[in-house]
């Protein structure tokens, strides 16, 4: 009688686990350190020098996302055709390094004005210290590849050495008007 009921418990148990994952925290894990390092981000946008500009509180929101995820020890016991997307990409190019006990992960930055437009927060993640640093924050280009996108102040450095440049273009094709002495 006790070995049927333990039996269908242990049946209904498996069957559950099965349809959905099964969260087991293990210990308790060290509060999450959060580190951003960036005040906004300009991604190039097009060849015209048009940036999008992400603030600090989207990158920063964008990671701790992904961070919050990686920071929850877990377990998955049989998860047959679970969807496991909830788990963060890995960062797999090659314009950052991973530090030392670090694995590098990207955030997906979204605008909704720019759907078809790509960037990501590259996250550090150091497991041991429950760690997470905002790296830098990239796009991705139109050959497949990936850029740095730039701060502030490297924006505000574009904007006036193509500012200058123009009004050296303009003053140059202006040429002064002469007057004639003897007219007038």
């Amino acid at each position: 009688m006790w070995s049927r009921a333990i039996f269908l418990m242990l049946f209904a148990f498996i069957s559950v686990s099965m349809s959905s994952p099964v969260i087991a925290f293990t210990k308790k894990t060290p509060p999450l350190k959060f580190e951003g390092v960036m005040d906004s981000a300009y991604c190039k946008y097009d060849a015209d020098e048009n940036f999008i500009e992400f603030s600090i509180q989207e990158i920063n929101q964008a990671a701790q996302a992904t961070c919050n995820v990686l920071h929850k020890p877990r377990l998955y016991i049989s998860c047959i055709g679970c969807n496991h997307s909830t788990q963060p990409e890995k960062y797999r190019g090659d314009l950052l390094k991973s530090q030392h006990n670090c694995i590098l992960y990207q955030s997906k930055l979204k605008k909704p004005q720019y759907p078809n437009f790509e960037s990501f927060a590259i996250v550090s993640w150091n497991k041991k210290n429950s760690v997470c640093r905002v790296l830098d924050v990239i796009s991705s280009t139109s050959g497949g590849g990936s850029k740095k996108c730039i701060d502030k102040q490297s924006k505000e450095r574009i904007y006036w050495q193509s500012f200058s440049s123009r009004k050296y273009e303009m003053s140059a094709s202006i040429t002064p008007l002469r007057v004639d002495e003897n007219e007038g």
